[in-house]
């Protein structure tokens, strides 16, 4: 029986050659469109899914409403992430990463290299998001200041196979010692952390009561924190008036604005709203349609 229908299906194909290729043709593409729809769905959907601590960390922004507009900004004040640690206990940890305004031009002996995306980072970066070290320590990495971390991809074009760890870097004229090369970034990174810098320091206690405020409204820093085991982030985003009283209301009063917390998990943060000083987005209601 089933070698009877074998022999059909070959004499109409045989038979209808044209009619035949065509539906082959067809069925082709039917089935690379749905193999490419469903990379690209998956590809957007898993926008740094790939985090260790992904459902627990937010990145922290804010809207700063003002009579004549509100201006939804992705970076916020430097102090705004140290403040949130130290008031609410819910906060494990928190990490800024401050952009560089523009390219940065990175030189070793006779050769120079231009990097799009740079960072200074807090230490605690590498708490919070699980970077893959090739060479060095993360205990090592970004305690001390000049010290840079660079990309895999950015340690072959400079320097090969070899291990640059303890190699001087010139940025900008001044030199900064390598402190260790992580693996890159995914292309499904909203953030890439490709090359990392020491942070600049910044003690409050030395600014007036005015300026503090202000570095909590400044942007800056891309700010994100890492919650507790069990805790929520309606514990903060509910109880922030306090915390803008305490720490933000003398530099709102001065520019007669208030600001509204923003916080985004990070597994949603490729989907969310359009910011100012944030990359560009994913389109969730093309995504979705795509399904």
């Amino acid at each position: 029986m089933i070698s009877h229908y074998i022999k059909t299906a070959k004499n109409n194909v045989l038979n209808k050659k044209s009619t035949s290729l065509l539906s082959l043709l067809g069925l082709s593409i039917a089935f690379l469109s749905i193999f490419y729809i469903y990379s690209y769905v998956s590809f957007e959907l898993s926008y740094d899914s790939f985090y260790k601590n992904a459902d627990k960390i937010y990145r922290i922004s804010g809207d700063i409403v003002a009579a004549e507009n509100t201006r939804t900004h992705a970076i916020i004040g430097p102090l705004m992430g140290p403040g949130l640690k130290e008031e609410f206990p819910e906060v494990e940890d928190f990490t800024r990463l401050t952009p560089f305004q523009h390219n940065i031009l990175l030189e070793f002996e006779d050769k120079s290299f231009t990097v799009k995306e740079a960072y200074r980072v807090d230490h605690s970066l590498f708490d919070i998001f699980s970077l893959e070290f090739i060479y060095g320590d993360k205990k090592d990495a970004l305690v001390g200041p000049d010290q840079i971390v660079i990309n895999e991809s950015l340690s072959h074009i400079i320097f090969g196979k070899m291990n640059p760890v303890g190699i001087i870097l010139m940025c900008n004229e001044k030199p900064y010692t390598i402190k260790g090369v992580i693996k890159d970034s995914p292309a499904n990174a909203h953030h890439k952390l490709n090359v990392l810098f020491s942070p600049a320091e910044i003690n409050p206690d030395e600014l007036s009561e005015v300026r503090r405020s202000e570095r909590f409204w400044a942007p800056s820093a891309y700010t994100f924190i890492l919650l507790k085991q069990n805790s929520d982030i309606t514990a903060i985003t509910e109880n922030f008036e306090s915390f803008f009283n305490l720490h933000m209301a003398t530099f709102g009063k001065r520019i007669n604005a208030k600001f509204e917390l923003v916080a985004i998990p990070l597994k949603d943060l490729h989907f969310s709203r359009h910011m100012s000083y944030d990359y560009p987005k994913g389109n969730k209601l093309y995504t979705y349609s795509l399904i």
